[in-house]
């Protein structure tokens, strides 16, 4: 019962990290208990990696750190200044992915990485959501203006695009490529597709 507010989740392990609009909570999946951890306002996107949980906002990268009874901010945990769009979007999969109206950002241990698009022919519009893991090769990004799904080398290097109406609605997507599905969150359904 994360509350009729939700914007935002992860999950990891037995727990959820809720985002409801200006509270930030840990829902431990197995008893149901919820705890406020701390508040947080215009958080666009939020994701935990290896026991740290960051959120993404318009202004700012955060990233909390665990401590006894809950999470600490690490304060400019980024070398550089940094601004994000409304309809950027992070992954975290050992570096931080960010997405930025037409570019990927990319950051390793707080720093900025080079990461340029290449072998593209047609121009971007927006990127929205993008996925990946740890132990896949390559990112999925989400062009919302062109309604598809673009597929990258994590060099910047394109491989190929799926296109569908979907797209431009799309809230987040997961890709299982063992399987050879895509999974996209539009509205209030999750709908799937063959890779």
């Amino acid at each position: 019962d994360a509350g009729e507010n939700l914007k935002l989740g992860t999950v990891f392990a037995n727990e959820a990290y809720v985002y409801t609009g200006s509270d930030v909570f840990k829902i431990d999946l197995s008893a149901g208990a919820k705890n406020e951890l701390f508040k947080k306002e215009k958080v666009i996107d939020m994701e935990f990696f290896i026991g740290n949980l960051y959120l993404l906002t318009e202004n700012s990268l955060a990233k909390y750190i665990p401590v006894e009874g809950g999470f600490v901010e690490v304060v400019d945990y980024l070398s550089e200044e940094f601004s994000a769009n409304p309809t950027s979007r992070l992954v975290i999969d050992g570096s931080i992915w960010v997405t930025k109206g037409s570019e990927i950002l990319n950051f390793l241990q707080a720093e900025p990485q080079s990461f340029e698009i290449s072998g593209l022919t047609s121009a971007v519009g927006e990127f929205g959501s993008i996925y990946t893991t740890s132990d896949m090769d390559n990112l999925y990004v989400v062009d919302k203006l062109n309604s598809a799904l673009l597929v990258f080398k994590k060099d910047g290097v394109y491989l190929k695009a799926y296109q569908s109406a979907e797209f431009a609605k799309a809230q987040d997507l997961a890709v299982d490529v063992q399987e050879k599905k895509l999974y996209l969150a539009v509205e209030n359904k999750v709908l799937e597709a063959d890779l």
